[in-house]
């Protein structure tokens, strides 16, 4: 295939005007993701279910045959050292996600919001949203777990469901309350 020296000229002068446009948004992303994909965003989520993990690894610990003297401490250590290594390739893979998303007149959009103070408040306010918000899901679920079952036994009648046994049932009730 021949190309002639305009097509060649207007091929590299297209290529050299994607260039900075993709820049722009590589700049806007960095921000986004320095800004809200942060070590404190992170360390507020596991903060969130520190006793499920707690729980978790004590369990697995006491499988294990193996007793930590300061369960806490060991905990605190284990999440100062996952924050720290999840949030580099958090960061890298969430660009991914926004490029995948968002148009780049939306990123640029995003990026600009978080410059406002609003934005700014919002972020700073973040790992405080989803810390409360763990809480209050937590209760939430506790409430609509005690609800469950008599929905789900009404509704297993409703369609016909046999279970094998009534104590079965029994089991099942008591299990979720």
């Amino acid at each position: 295939m021949h190309f002639s020296r305009n097509t060649i000229a207007a091929i590299s002068m297209g290529m050299m005007s994607v260039a900075p446009a993709l820049a722009g948004v590589q700049e806007d992303l960095d921000f986004i993701v320095s800004e809200t994909v942060t070590k404190q965003l992170f360390e507020a989520a596991l903060e969130a279910q520190r006793k499920i993990l707690k729980g978790a690894i004590k369990n697995s610990l006491d499988e294990s045959g193996i007793r930590v003297s300061d369960l806490d401490g060991f905990m605190d250590i284990i999440m100062e050292e996952f924050v720290e290594g999840f949030k580099v390739e958090m960061q890298e893979r969430t660009k991914d996600i926004y490029l995948d998303l968002f148009t780049r007149s939306e990123i640029q959009g995003i990026a600009a919001f978080y410059r406002t103070d609003p934005g700014q408040a919002l972020i700073r306010q973040s790992p405080v949203l989803m810390t409360r918000g763990a809480s209050v899901g937590e209760a939430v679920g506790r409430t609509a777990a005690t609800q469950l079952m008599p929905r789900v036994l009404h509704r297993i009648k409703q369609d016909g469901i046999v279970i094998d046994s009534p104590s079965v049932t029994e089991k099942l009730l008591n299990a979720f309350n």
